[in-house]
């Protein structure tokens, strides 16, 4: 299983929160021109809505970048609100893609 996997059983009506702490290359950002500099830290509460799965957290990092001015690198520390939801791939259609549409979640299958 990935290491940001959760199977649906583990999540509970009431909702379970986790704490996850992955390397930049493992999100893909080793092939980006955005690296990181430490380690992702994911802290998150996931609830069971029905079959739908609905995230809410951060995402905290820091980045390494480089000025546009003096080409000189620097480290960015980053920290980002996590809104996703995720629904079974068999619920995929269009209508329900609109109904989620609000602008700030996520949608996945």
């Amino acid at each position: 299983m990935h290491p940001l996997g959760i199977a649906f059983s583990e999540i509970y009506e009431e909702g379970i929160a986790r704490h996850f702490v992955v390397s930049g290359s493992m999100l893909g950002m080793a092939e980006s021109e955005v690296a990181a500099a430490q380690p992702v830290e994911i802290d998150c509460q996931l609830m069971r809505i029905n079959r739908d799965v609905v995230v809410h957290g951060f995402v905290e990092t820091a980045i390494r970048l480089v000025c546009s001015r003096c080409t000189e690198e620097f480290v960015l520390p980053l920290r980002a609100p996590l809104e996703a939801v995720y629904l079974p791939a068999q619920m995929a259609t269009p209508e329900r893609e609109k109904e989620l549409e609000d602008g700030e979640s996520d949608v996945y299958y």
